[in-house]
């Protein structure tokens, strides 16, 4: 089943404070809904090809998922291009940053393809995409209220 989605919100942080904090891969368990941990980070210099493994929870429990840094747009974008491991499930996403007034617009770009049967895909593609619709709002409110509190860099 494939599966796009889109959401926007708008940050009372700044594009320093929220750049900081989704630049740190680290960090995503503390905004992210369904990751519960991120492992086997490998930095690349400038970024892209930068790997790491995040355990997720999703149906069926915890899996892991390897996402590679595709592309890199300093205070701009980030794209992920990533696949579960020993599933298969794949997707790719943007996550794109704006200045809007004293804070940030926040966007999250999702593409994912998601396995399974003709269907039960179809019978259950409206029941997935609210949920992907409610996680990622709460991840991106997650993410707001963590960036206000994000240090300035220097």
């Amino acid at each position: 089943m494939h599966v796009q989605h889109t959401v926007s919100v708008h940050l009372d942080a700044t594009l320093e404070q929220a750049w900081a904090l989704i630049a740190d891969p680290g960090r995503l368990p503390e905004w992210h809904t369904q990751c519960v941990a991120v492992r086997d980070i490998h930095e690349v210099p400038g970024h892209v090809g930068t790997t790491e493994v995040y355990v997720m929870n999703v149906p069926g429990g915890q899996h892991d998922f390897q996402t590679e840094v595709t592309g890199w747009e300093e205070l701009r974008s980030i794209s992920v291009a990533g696949r579960e491991l020993g599933g298969g499930q794949t997707w790719t996403a943007v996550q794109r940053f704006a200045p809007s007034g004293t804070g940030t617009e926040f966007t999250y770009e999702l593409d994912s393809e998601i396995p399974g049967n003709r269907v039960v895909g179809v019978l259950a593609g409206k029941l997935i995409e609210g949920s992907i619709d409610r996680w990622m709002h709460k991840s991106m409110e997650n993410f707001g209220e963590l960036a206000k509190k994000v240090r300035q860099p220097a």
